[in-house]
């Protein structure tokens, strides 16, 4: 498979981003926030209410396809579930309402991480979750 370019005001013109990698598309006639990358499309930009987060990839036959994530991607993104996404959906819940609420909330493990460091400064010998995957991953 060939590059995947996304164009940018860089002094390249352009941001590297991997096949199957993730950019925000938010602002395509601007100049300067055409396609914003972070660390070549390997992580997931900030989820926003309009949802513009777009997973590239290239394809043998058609080149490049891109495609808008999912309501259920963008629950799974925040550390949701996609029952979640199910049960939402079982009570009338539009797919853009869900993206308003996948942009619009917290990110789960986020809150996670800083409920463990909170408790980590009143209990020291507190492992916490980020702790115990490095040591587990050393």
């Amino acid at each position: 498979m060939g590059e995947i370019k996304i164009k940018q005001a860089t002094h390249e013109g352009s941001i590297p981003i991997v096949d199957g990698g993730v950019a925000d598309l938010s602002f395509p006639s601007s100049k300067t926030r055409r396609g914003r990358v972070q660390d070549n499309g390997t992580i997931a930009g900030t989820l926003c209410t309009s949802n513009q987060l777009h997973q590239i990839k290239e394809t043998k036959n058609m080149g490049l396809a891109i495609r808008k994530l999912t309501p259920k991607e963008c629950f799974i993104l925040q550390g949701l579930t996609a029952e979640d996404v199910d049960k939402c959906r079982a009570v009338g819940v539009s797919d853009s309402q869900l993206y308003k609420q996948a942009g619009n909330g917290l990110s789960t493990n986020v809150v996670q991480f800083i409920m463990e460091h909170l408790k980590k400064a009143y209990k020291p010998n507190f492992k916490t979750t980020d702790e115990i995957m490095s040591e587990t991953y050393a």
